[in-house]
This record gives C-alpha cells, sequence and structure tokens, in this order.
C-alpha cells in the first residue's frame, strides 16, 4: 500500500507505516480495527539537509548578533542621521504650512479686490447716471461765461511712456468744494 516509487522510496510525506493494533472510534479507543500509524523515517539525505539547515541557522544568528551589537560609533552616527532627519522633515512641513497660510490669504486678498472692484464699478456708474450734462454745459456757459476752445488752443500729443505722472512739488490746498460742487451750488 505504500507509495514508494513516487516518492523515491519514502512513503507519502516522508512517513512509515507501523501497524499496530490501536483502533479509534469516535472519542473511545477500542481493538476493533487496525489503524494505520506512521512513523518519521529519515535517510541520510534528510539528515544531512537538517545539518545544513542548522549551519545556516547558526549563521543567521550569529550575523544578527553582529547587527545588534554595534559599535559606538555606528550608532552615534545613526542618531545624528534620525536627527537630521527629523529636523528637516519639521523644517519642510513648516514651509510647507506657510505656503498653504499664504496662498489662503492670496485668495482671500483677490475676493476682495474682486467684491472692491464691482464696488467701485457700481458706484462708478450711480455717479455717472447721476450727472445731467447738459445742465452742466448751461450752467458753465451762461452763468460761469465759460467757453469751448479753439482749435488753435487744443494741443494733442501721443506719449511714448507709461502712463504716471513725476510729481516735483505739493499741491496746494485748495477749497473744500469741488469745481462740480460750485456748479451745482449756484
Amino acid at each position: 500500500m505504500k507509495k514508494q516509487d513516487r516518492y523515491n522510496g519514502r512513503s507519502k510525506r516522508g512517513y512509515e507505516k507501523n501497524t499496530k493494533e490501536y483502533f479509534v472510534d469516535g472519542n473511545v479507543v477500542r481493538k476493533l480495527e487496525a489503524q494505520e500509524v506512521y512513523e518519521l523515517e529519515q535517510p541520510q539525505e534528510d539528515y544531512e539537509l537538517e545539518l545544513e539547515r542548522r549551519k545556516r541557522r547558526e549563521k543567521a544568528l550569529r550575523r544578527r548578533e553582529r547587527v545588534h551589537n554595534m559599535d559606538l560609533f555606528s550608532l552615534i552616527t545613526l542618531t545624528i542621521a534620525i536627527i537630521v532627519t527629523a529636523s528637516v522633515l519639521v523644517r519642510y512641513l513648516k514651509v510647507q504650512s506657510q505656503v498653504t497660510a499664504i496662498t489662503k490669504e492670496i485668495a482671500s486678498i483677490e475676493s476682495e479686490i474682486i467684491l472692491l472692484k464691482e464696488e467701485n464699478r457700481i458706484a462708478t456708474e450711480s455717479i455717472t447716471s447721476n450727472i445731467n450734462l447738459d445742465y452742466i454745459y448751461k450752467k458753465a456757459t451762461k452763468k460761469l461765461g465759460m467757453v469751448h476752445p479753439n482749435k488753435e488752443q487744443v494741443v494733442t500729443y501721443e506719449s511714448t511712456k507709461d502712463d504716471s505722472v513725476k510729481q516735483y512739488g505739493d499741491i496746494p490746498e485748495g477749497t473744500d468744494q469741488s469745481i462740480i460742487d460750485k456748479i451745482f451750488d449756484n
């Protein structure tokens, strides 16, 4: 009953059948039927393999002991490397949080600028819609004596520079009323 040709002279799983007269019936042992008991056979090849495995385990154990028994220089070097790495990581996280905070601040300022531009546009539209240009023209020409300039009095030019103005002196303080206030008051 042994399958020896497939397992090179050994029975399945390296066990050899031993037919002692033990019997098992559920959880009770009786002497009714012969139950086959397997004992481990250990040929010479298995013994050599086991010796080789033991040598490898002992070698690995010695290597582990060498790793665990680091010298002082290696321990200090490893500690310094860990500290440097941790400090670089902390600095990186701080910079990353600063970048995030600045990005959020920029976004809030940009949204505030958009709101202010919209308020400015609305205020400009309300100012221009309330001005009656015909009334201003009549008041300026009839009551204040203003006239349109002649063609000789108008000089046009094209600027090649930016739209900036240089101020060489202080602007004198004027009256509290603007010219538009003066027009509408009379």
